[in-house]
């Protein structure tokens, strides 16, 4: 019998929850939401989440909680994780306090290892392949065979990180900074692994290389991102001015301002790879979190 949970993703960009069934050891993605809150913003500077983030995340942790009690599912049994902005401040303690206290629901802060594991296991499970995780905070590259990892490691490189610390003017220096992180990875021993693009970054491109008005998980899900697509993407959106990103089909509009931070990042990993190409999973560190629990 399908046992139904919920999981609930607190990233540096945005607040993601999943409701997903579980059985004998198969998750089945039932939906999944976001709010844009940017939990992380301004922690690379000051180091500590600031009041007005934690207001906006625990905001819409408290919708989730409407939307699971509306579905008769206690908000206390959801898992609930956080991952780059939390794990970095110095004031997480008190952030996880206060959620519980305003919402109900326990956080566990994901080390990043524990967070390179769970993306691997939800986009590649069992099989030969590796990923590439761009996040608001942190990239997670990871790759392995017969579903046992042989390299992990989780960059302090994210879109909402870099556009932090340079102006859009200076985006080829994104690149470059993340290449020289990039560049320790053993990439020689995954040359014939196919690698797959998961997080914020990589679906909001699928859909806006497709034109998509309305967001389709279904077109989304497998969709093939080339390096010569990312430059030009690069080079298209480069010119525009926010606003006009803003309006660009297929966009987030909350995510226009870190749009191009993504791409150099994703740049980047083509660079330092030699892969051709990604492969987009919506499948990612949400479902590799329930399935590593079972």
């Amino acid at each position: 019998m399908d046992r139904q949970t919920y999981v609930i993703d607190i990233g540096t960009n945005s607040v993601r929850m999943m409701k997903a069934a579980v059985a004998d050891g198969q998750v089945k993605r039932l939906w999944k939401t976001l709010r844009t809150v940017r939990t992380g913003e301004g922690v690379n500077a000051s180091g500590r989440l600031s009041e007005a983030a934690i207001e906006r995340t625990i905001g819409a942790l408290k919708e989730y909680r409407e939307i699971m009690e509306q579905e008769g599912f206690p908000a206390g049994e959801c898992f609930c994780f956080a991952t780059s902005a939390v794990r970095d401040s110095a004031n997480r303690d008190e952030f996880v306090k206060r959620v519980e206290q305003a919402c109900g629901i326990r956080v566990t802060i994901l080390s990043g290892a524990e967070e390179a594991r769970y993306g691997f296991a939800g986009a590649v499970g069992n099989g030969d392949g590796g990923i590439v995780d761009i996040g608001g905070g942190s990239t997670e590259i990871i790759f392995g065979r017969g579903g046992k990892i042989a390299y992990a490691r989780s960059f302090d490189v994210g879109c909402v990180r870099g556009m932090e610390m340079f102006a859009e003017a200076d985006i080829a220096k994104v690149t470059d900074w993340a290449c020289a992180l990039f560049a320790e990875v053993p990439f020689s021993q995954a040359e014939d692994l196919v690698f797959y693009a998961v997080g914020g970054t990589a679906t909001a491109l699928a859909a806006i290389d497709q034109h998509l008005a309305v967001y389709s998980e279904e077109k989304v899900q497998g969709y093939i991102l080339t390096h010569g697509t990312i430059q030009k993407m690069m080079d298209w959106m480069g010119k525009m001015t926010l606003e006009e990103r803003r309006h660009v089909i297929g966009m987030e509009p909350r995510r226009a301002d870190v749009i191009l931070y993504g791409l150099a990042i994703l740049s980047a990993f083509f660079k330092a790879s030699g892969q051709k190409r990604v492969i987009v999973s919506e499948a990612d560190n949400m479902e590799g979190y329930l399935l590593c629990r079972e």
